[in-house]
């Protein structure tokens, strides 16, 4: 499954080579010095973003993270899953009347979370 990386310290999505998400779900560098070894990153520094499957309306990779403008309503939203729904939706301004099932036909990304442009892939 594809992911990026956002680190909080730092405020910006890292480069992910070199990097596995482990079964345990934690994030290890891979070091390679004769050996492979495994060194854990900091979990309550680094944000696992998983991409969505989808596209918007520009072919841009929609992930985790992203905030998506829809053109037909008008409306902004964040993308996150929704574990009961089993698949990604957007919760606009109200998580409680806003609540969207991405199609990616008539969104487009227009930013991050983390007000990082460069998540923008």
């Amino acid at each position: 499954m594809k992911f990026r990386i956002f680190d909080k310290q730092e405020k910006k999505y890292v480069d992910n080579n070199n990097v596995v998400l482990k079964s345990d779900g934690l994030l290890y560098r891979v070091i390679v010095r004769g050996v492979i070894e495994f060194l854990e990153l900091d979990p309550d520094r680094y944000v696992v973003e998983f991409s969505t499957g989808l596209k918007d309306k520009n072919g841009v990779e929609i992930f985790e993270g992203d905030v998506l403008k829809d053109d037909n309503y008008d409306e902004q939203f964040a993308v996150e899953y929704a574990k009961h729904l089993a698949g990604y939706v957007g919760y606009g301004d109200s998580r409680v009347s806003g609540c969207y099932i991405i199609t990616g036909e008539d969104i487009e990304i227009i930013g991050n979370i983390h007000g990082d442009e460069n998540g923008k892939d």
